[in-house]
């Protein structure tokens, strides 16, 4: 599950590479805005994904959440999709390309170190927001999924979400009920100075926690911390008061973003128990 995760964070890491780049001179010769119109959070295909689920046989979902920059498209896409009635196929990694003149464009991956790829193929919407068509292919290890796009938009994961969790650790036998308030903002600057550049993949932004003996607030930037979005998939990743990182990581699950599916964990030296973890909880927003 945390290598899922990390594949997320290396996908805003990528971006925040390539944000910059592709970006077209004034002229007659410069890109069509309708170019920026492909920016923001896609369904592509199926029903949104899940991979926190252990549902079996999962049903297919890809997502994907891109920012164009000129004629230059940078993303992030989840998906999954069965391999068998026992086995499931998922994907979380960054995709890139180029629009050509006529709107169509081909966005493609690195292999990962598992062996996984994806690629995409379509052309951008006439509306900002509006629906657009194409294929896809994802493969893995234990198979792969290639279909339709009918892509659908939903808005960008922004605001309060609030729900009651249960934190605990891997050390102990323990466990706390929490309650926790987070103020998440999707888009904004990666790094800082003069060599951040904007990315709708970043998420930022606060969390509090009441229950906790030690956790208590945390906060997420572009230059500290910084978490990421694919698709429909949230990896947010706070400062904690104790110096450790808190990582809330899961699947919005609703078109509307009213509800997020998220497991909690620690991570670095703090000075309360960097084993803790949180049972899979529901998150509403406020």
């Amino acid at each position: 599950m945390l290598q899922r995760w990390i594949s997320v964070a290396v996908a805003t890491a990528s971006i925040g590479a390539l944000a910059g780049c592709g970006a077209v001179s004034g002229g007659g010769g410069a890109t069509a805005p309708v170019n920026t119109n492909l920016t923001g959070n896609w369904l592509l295909a199926g029903t949104l994904p899940n991979i926190n689920s252990n549902m079996l046989p999962a049903p297919v979902g890809v997502t994907a959440t891109f920012q164009v920059t000129g004629s230059n498209v940078v993303g992030a896409v989840t998906g999954i999709f069965p391999c068998s009635t026992v086995e499931t196929g998922d994907y979380v990694g960054a995709v890139q390309g180029t629009i050509a003149a006529d709107g169509s464009f081909t966005l493609t991956s690195a292999v990962l170190p598992n062996g996984s790829t994806a690629s995409i193929q379509g052309r951008v919407p006439e509306t900002a927001g509006g629906t657009w068509s194409g294929s896809y292919t994802i493969s893995t290890m234990c198979g792969s999924s290639s279909g339709q796009v009918a892509a659908s938009s939903f808005p960008l994961i922004t605001g309060t979400y609030a729900g009651n969790a249960v934190l605990g650790s891997l050390s102990s036998t323990t466990t706390y009920p929490i309650t926790v308030k987070t103020n998440l903002q999707q888009g904004g600057y990666i790094g800082s100075g003069t060599t951040s550049s904007y990315s709708e993949v970043l998420l930022t932004g606060t969390i509090a926690i009441t229950g906790s003996p030690c956790l208590s607030s945390g906060t997420s930037t572009g230059a500290v911390s910084p978490g990421g979005v694919s698709g429909n998939s949230v990896l947010a990743t706070f400062l904690m008061n104790d110096g450790s990182t808190f990582i809330m990581s899961g699947p919005v699950t609703s078109m509307d973003i009213s509800k997020m599916q998220v497991s909690f964990f620690t991570l670095g030296a703090g000075t309360c128990n960097s084993n803790s973890i949180g049972l899979p909880a529901q998150l509403v927003k406020q």
